[in-house]
Order: structure tokens, then C-alpha cells, then sequence
């Protein structure tokens, strides 16, 4: 388990990064280990874009950098350069579907990046992509398969949730479904409604790109169903907390929260989200550790423990299968359904649907 000590130290870089409170820089915080952390963590350009702020208000942290300083500017310009490179297939990409007469929404990644100060240094290695027909009704999931494979490139359609490739370098998935949805009744419900949230629905879009941006309710709702997915059944990390916090500050306007709220409660999410609030204002130096609710220190500490997996394929599924049985206070406090339930049904729906029929 990383020291408090670290952590903190890191969560003081990122409030900065963020353009939140600027906190003095505690002297017996070893910058090596916050670096390793922010890595870990996936906030490694915005931990720097921390940094560099508080230099500025104290220059005498700049004299404890040594040799982490080239490794961290390092970090972030091969993450600035992916993310440029990414940027140009997805881009090339949406304009083939839209050749095609397809709507290409993007989710999670690409589009939260847009939030932040420098969407170049929130880190994302791929595409997530949900396609729409424009004008006649077609199955746009697999015409956006069968394009790609035209040009010669091998698309892996075996998993039922989406399709994977990699387009000019960037790694694709173009989702049948935008939710787990044999996990659960619930997730199969909030697929139907996400769906019907972009039905006659005329998109932003990125810059002057082809890639489309779903309603703001489309995209936190999906957002929080995301990272509590991580939550239960991975790990969530630092980088979906920030995400979360760019979102309330970027949509705190625009949004209709009530209506957002509302359908926390109809799809189970309400202890997810309150405790996912509490943690971006954590974040943003809005409340203390010590002002945090027990559970949510429960949460935040989860994301710190180290996750040592076997080389087997074979083991580290059962690696896994048995982190998720060990985790059973994630299920009581932030799923709808006991876990017992959740995950029999998920068993039951993998054995015997190969593509769900939605409501």
C-alpha cells in the first residue's frame, strides 16, 4: 500500500493540474514515488501541469526535482504525442463512417478529454465508438465492421459487447452496446435508455471533426455506470475520479442534475455517484481526508492497492474471479442487485445469449 504521505503529495499536484486549490508543498514528500503514483494512476501529465504550477508560487521545489523532472516532461510529451497521433485516425475514421452515412458518437475517453484544461493530457489509448445510421435504417455496428475489414485490417468481433481493431495505430472499439448489458436486468434497462437518449438527437461534435459528442445525461450517466463497472469488477483509478470532476464543473449549467439524479435512483446508481461526488470534491480541494465519509475512504484506498496478476491467462482469470468474491462489501454498498445475483445472472446470460435482445 503507497504511503499517505504520497498519496496526498500527489492529490495536492492534481488540484493544481486542475486549476483548484493550491496547497504548499510538504518537504518530506519524495517526488519519485508521487511520479511512479501518477503513472499508476494514469494523471501523469496533469500531476506535471500540477507541479509546474506550484513551482512558479514556490521556486524551491524546483530544486528537488533531480533527474524525475525529464522523466515526468518525458512521460507527458510521448502521452501529448499519442494522443495528437489518436486524434488523426479517430478524426480519418469518423469521416469514413460519415462517408457511409453513419453517425459516429464517441464515449468515455475522447470525448471527456474535452473537458479538461488540456485535453491532451488526459491519458487515453484508444477509440471508443457507438455508431448510428443518418438517414435509412441499416445495422450500423457491423457496416462500421465490414468497412474496416475492406481495407485489409483484421477486426476481432468474437466479444458480444464490441468490436475490436486498430485503425493507423489507434485501437478501436466500435460497441454494439454501449453498457454490460448481460450483467444484469438493470444494465439491459440503462442500455435501452442511453439508446433512446440519441434517437432524433442533433450532436455536437469535436472541433470541425466528424466525431459526435451524445447529450450531456447520455454521457454522465454512462460515465458513472463505467467506473463503478471498474469499480466492481477491476479496479477504478484516480484518472475516473478527475473525469468525474471536469464533468460536474463542465456541465454544472447545462446539465438538468435533477433529471440526472432521477435516473441514478431508477438504475441503482445513487450510492455510487454521491460517493464518486464526494471524491472529485476531495479532488478539487473541496473537502479534507479527514471530512470524508468512512466508505468513501474505503473507496479511495481500493484504488491504491497493488494488483499482482499471474504471467497464465488461465490463472489470472481466476486471479480475478476471486478478487471480485473477496470484494463482496463493493456489491453491498454500490450495486443494485447482491452480488450472489448479479453475477449468476451474468454467468446464465453469457452461456445463453450471444447477442441480448433490449427491451
Amino acid at each position: 500500500m503507497m504511503n499517505q504521505a504520497t498519496i496526498e503529495g500527489l492529490i495536492t499536484l492534481l488540484r493544481a493540474g486542475l486549476g483548484s486549490v493550491r496547497k504548499n508543498w510538504a518537504k518530506d514528500v519524495d517526488l519519485k514515488q508521487v511520479f511512479e503514483l501518477s503513472r499508476q494512476q494514469e494523471v501523469v501529465a496533469i500531476a506535471l501541469d500540477g507541479l509546474q504550477r506550484l513551482v512558479v508560487v514556490q521556486p524551491q521545489l524546483a530544486s528537488s526535482l533531480g533527474s524525475i523532472k525529464l522523466q515526468w516532461i518525458g512521460s507527458m510529451m510521448a502521452q501529448e504525442r499519442r494522443y495528437n497521433t489518436n486524434f488523426v485516425a479517430a478524426q480519418d475514421l469518423s469521416a469514413l463512417y460519415a462517408d457511409n452515412e453513419m453517425l459516429t458518437y464517441v464515449l468515455k475517453g475522447l470525448s471527456i478529454s474535452q473537458l479538461y484544461p488540456v485535453p491532451s493530457h488526459r491519458f487515453s489509448c484508444d477509440l471508443d465508438c457507438f455508431l448510428l445510421p443518418q438517414k435509412r435504417e441499416f445495422d450500423a455496428y457491423e457496416l462500421g465492421n465490414s468497412l474496416v475489414a475492406a481495407k485489409g485490417i483484421r477486426v476481432d468481433d468474437a466479444y458480444y459487447k464490441h468490436s475490436v481493431f486498430a485503425y493507423k495505430g489507434l485501437t478501436v472499439e466500435n460497441h454494439r452496446y454501449c453498457c454490460s448489458v448481460k450483467r444484469s436486468e438493470r444494465t439491459r434497462r440503462l442500455e435501452s435508455y442511453l439508446q433512446s437518449l440519441l434517437k432524433d438527437y442533433t450532436p455536437d461534435y469535436i472541433g470541425g471533426t466528424h466525431l459526435a459528442l451524445p447529450p450531456q445525461l447520455f454521457q454522465a450517466l454512462f460515465m458513472i455506470e463505467h467506473a463503478n463497472g471498474h469499480f466492481l469488477y477491476s479496479k477504478m483509478n484516480l484518472k475516473q475520479v478527475c473525469d468525474w470532476a471536469m464533468m460536474r464543473k463542465a456541465f454544472h449549467d447545462t446539465l438538468d442534475w435533477a433529471e440526472f439524479y432521477r435516473q441514478c435512483q431508477r438504475f441503482g446508481l445513487t450510492n455510487f455517484v454521491v460517493c464518486m461526488n464526494h471524491l472529485a470534491d476531495y479532488i478539487m480541494g473541496q473537502y479534507t481526508y479527514a471530512e470524508l465519509r468512512t466508505i468513501d475512504k474505503r473507496v479511495l484506498n481500493d484504488m491504491f492497492k497493488p494488483i499482482h496478476l499471474s504471467s497464465s491467462p488461465m490463472k489470472q482469470r481466476i486471479e480475478k474471479a476471486w478478487g471480485i468474491l473477496r470484494s463482496s462489501w463493493k456489491f453491498k454498498n454500490f450495486c443494485a442487485d447482491p452480488m450472489l445475483k448479479e453475477l449468476t445472472h451474468s454467468v446464465w446470460a453469457y452461456l445463453r445469449e450471444d447477442n441480448p435482445e433490449l427491451d
